[in-house]
């Protein structure tokens, strides 16, 4: 009962901000381990014949000429 009491009453905002803050730094922290197995991928596209798919959005896809 006291849990379904803060959480109708919006007193649990501090660990909504909290949360929040601990899963972006998660995310930038697995964004950098990523980051580093990106020649892996490229080896193993190369070995199994296959090509990156073009990207459809983003700054590369308006420089190569590409339309919506």
């Amino acid at each position: 009962m006291v849990l379904g009491t803060i959480v109708a009453t919006a007193n649990h905002y501090w660990l909504d901000a909290l949360m929040a803050t601990i899963v972006a730094t998660l995310a930038f922290l697995c964004n950098r381990i990523l980051l580093i197995l990106v020649p892996l991928e490229d080896y193993l596209m190369w070995v199994l014949r296959l090509e990156k798919p073009v990207p459809s959005t983003g700054e590369s896809f308006h420089q190569r000429g590409g339309t919506l």
